[in-house]
């Protein structure tokens, strides 16, 4: 992300118009605050420009934020998971090395099963099950489950709500 900063002897309004004038597409606009902060698509790029002012004058924070080259994939594609499992959240940190992934599911099996489920799929991937995961049983309300392998680690935590069983699985390298 690049950041430059400007001021002008402008009012924010005439910072806006000038924008919107520069533009062929409209502007995403909100205030948060007393800020204004205009928003855009531009060459592979989102820019965003925060605007302030004071006594006829604004300054402007204008920020550049390279866009994805693809779009993301559908939630839940290619995660480990139960069959009639409803994927809620899927977040992919592309910060953070190895790219880690979070899921958050639904399903209507209870956590044991769901237990049983990862442990087998887990496995038959080259993961082993760490001896800190707690121990799950067929009337476990709750249960966590760690794995490893040579490329990575799962983390799977499942709880029996009142309507579903929620599915949390974190899993990176």
């Amino acid at each position: 992300m690049r950041i430059l900063r400007f001021d002008v002897d402008m009012t924010k309004n005439e910072v806006i118009a000038f924008y919107n004038k520069a533009r062929k597409e409209k502007l995403v606009q909100n205030k948060i605050g007393p800020k204004t902060v205009l928003g855009y698509e531009e060459n592979g790029y989102y820019v965003t420009v925060e605007l302030s002012s004071t006594a006829g004058k604004t300054t402007g924070q204008l920020g550049m934020t390279k866009l994805p080259s693809r779009k993301p994939p559908a939630a839940g594609q290619g995660a480990i998971k139960p069959s009639l499992t409803k994927v809620y959240e899927d977040i992919v940190y592309r910060d953070v090395p190895g790219n880690p992934r979070s899921l958050r599911m639904g399903n209507q099996f209870s956590p044991y099963q769901n237990q049983k489920f990862y442990e087998r799929a887990l496995r038959a991937k080259g993961y082993v099950e760490s001896e800190s995961s707690s121990k799950c049983t067929a009337s476990s309300q709750s249960c966590i489950s760690y794995y490893q392998s040579n490329t990575g680690m799962a983390a799977i935590t499942t709880m029996r709500m009142e309507k579903e069983t929620i599915v949390m699985m974190v899993q990176g390298k």
